[in-house]
């Protein structure tokens, strides 16, 4: 029988795609140079990494540059935006005359990194290549630390919950989800609202996912929800928070808001799965 627990261990392939984001600073002139490589997979990972160094544009327009920096910042948050809640690269459509579309381009990697890679290898001579770690200000890192912290305080309380976190499901379509904790009982989402806006295209992307198992006719949770929390040692980032808790509202998903420890969250889903 095919049923939502016989497909929880499936191993993830990561597939994806990336698409190139060009500006032509000087209109009909011809002259373009790539500004950013958006991807996706499988996996359920999506990021646009910005491939052009502010100083580099300030050398280059020096009188124009903050124009142009303007320009190249509001067309990559609409495509960040688009990507988060679409999960397509296709469909999304410059929001200015001045940037560009490049062509979708399918990808495989052992990484998500590999297939942003793969797009600055051929698209950009002008830019390093993601690492997928230290890049706007380590918050990506130090969301990542949230979450290796919860994991260790849950099978501090419990060592059975070691298999139920980080667990990837496939619902039956081309991406297979990961989610903080399934257990029979209970499922959900942390999403970690720090300081930059890729957090906030992350943590939209828990919501949806969510939604999507919520949506599944094989699934038979009694509880599901939302769980935002703080990077460690920082303060939570309410304009996300907002964000978030309007996302799942929408979708009529529970929201649970955790400014503290991971061990508060930790404790928290303790409760939840002990309570029923």
């Amino acid at each position: 029988m095919n049923t939502l627990a016989s497909r929880i261990n499936k191993s993830p392939r990561i597939k994806g795609e990336w698409l190139p984001i060009y500006i032509e600073p000087i209109h009909m002139s011809g002259e373009r140079f790539t500004i950013a490589i958006a991807a996706i997979a499988n996996t359920g990972e999506v990021h646009v990494f910005k491939t052009i160094d502010s100083n580099l544009i300030k050398a280059m327009y020096q009188d124009r540059s903050d124009e142009i920096l303007g320009i190249i910042d509001f067309a990559l948050t609409s495509l960040s935006q688009f990507i988060a809640q679409e999960k397509s690269l296709q469909h999304w459509h410059s929001p200015l005359s001045g940037i560009i579309k490049g062509k979708v381009t399918q990808a495989e990697g052992v990484e998500f990194q590999h297939i942003i890679n793969q797009g600055i290898q051929r698209c950009s001579s002008l830019s390093g290549l993601y690492t997928g770690r230290v890049e706007e200000n380590d918050e990506q890192v130090q969301e990542q630390q949230v979450r290796t912290a919860i994991k260790t305080c849950l099978i501090d309380i419990n060592s059975d919950y070691k298999s139920c976190i980080n667990k990837i499901i496939d619902l039956g379509d081309v991406r297979e989800r990961r989610y903080s904790f399934i257990h029979p009982k209970y499922a959900a989402n942390v999403a970690v609202a720090s300081h930059n806006a890729s957090s906030l295209n992350r943590a939209l992307v828990k919501v949806l996912d969510i939604n999507d198992l919520k949506a599944d006719p094989s699934s038979l949770f009694e509880k599901m929800e939302i769980i935002i929390t703080a990077p460690i040692s920082k303060p939570i980032n309410s304009t996300i928070v907002d964000q978030v808790k309007a996302e799942a509202e929408r979708y009529k998903l529970g929201c649970v808001i955790i400014d503290g420890s991971p061990e508060k969250t930790a404790e928290y889903i303790h409760k939840k799965v002990a309570t029923g």
